[in-house]
């Protein structure tokens, strides 16, 4: 019997260790932490001011039109294209920027269509990305608007803005997924995270004909807070002369 009570006052005290080990790992009185330091800013990532910097794909049921030359059917491109256009949201004040960036399509049929709307050279994004806001004009129609990213380890992600069946223009804002790696354990540790296109995607019961939509000054907030210390400066230093890769 002594040595029964024995077993159970020694387990009974194990439980009550066990127990307090638990609380005080997830109480207040485990230590906590310091917040990283953050400093967040907007910038303007793109604006669509100047023609020809931006293009658009269309998916394989676009509008075409026969080329007696080359005797085929070829995009019809008074009926899918991209171009810049005079106008402004009302929400955006600035004398610099005064145009847009027009996309207009059609097709043969009732599909899933898409439209791909493309920079000319992937956009380089600073710091760490939190969001991205882009102002979008909607007609009304029933498409489904995609952000394509890339990260630095050259895979490809894909974030749902939302769709576009509304009138007149919106400010449309996605928080960039933590998934998507923006750094690494290694110096320098930030790394870049690029703006590949933005994809449109129909309702199969859309009408074919006639999706037109505008784009304009397309921002990122992000945080540009770089850790400092001791030897620092041999990142750019080192960078300069070749002997640490730079971020491009």
């Amino acid at each position: 019997m002594m040595k029964l009570s024995s077993f159970l006052k020694v387990f009974t005290v194990l439980i009550v260790l066990a127990a307090f080990i638990l609380y005080v790992g997830d109480s207040p009185l485990r230590a906590m932490k310091p917040a990283r330091t953050k400093i967040v800013q907007t910038f303007v990532l793109d604006s669509f001011e100047k023609p020809g910097d931006w293009l658009a794909a269309f998916s394989p049921f676009f509008a075409k039109k026969y080329d007696k030359g080359k005797k085929m059917y070829i995009l019809d491109k008074t009926k899918c294209a991209a171009k810049v256009f005079n106008g402004k949201p009302w929400g955006i004040k600035s004398k610099e920027e005064k145009k847009v960036l027009a996309v207009k399509a059609s097709f043969d049929r009732k599909s899933y269509n898409w439209v791909e709307v493309y920079p000319k050279i992937p956009l380089s994004i600073r710091g760490r990305c939190e969001s991205i806001d882009v102002w979008v004009w909607g007609g009304n129609f029933r498409y489904r608007l995609e952000v394509h990213l890339k990260d630095y380890l050259g895979f490809k992600h894909v974030v749902n803005v939302g769709w576009l069946n509304y009138i007149g223009w919106r400010n449309l804002r996605i928080k960039v997924p933590l998934h998507i790696p923006q750094s690494e354990n290694y110096i320098p540790k930030l790394k870049v995270l690029k703006f590949i296109k933005f994809v449109m995607w129909a309702d199969p019961g859309e009408r074919a004909e006639g999706f037109y939509v505008y784009f304009d000054r397309m921002q990122i907030q992000t945080d540009i807070y770089i850790e400092r210390f001791d030897g620092d400066d041999l990142v750019k230093d080192g960078q300069k002369k070749g002997w640490i890769p730079k971020q491009q």
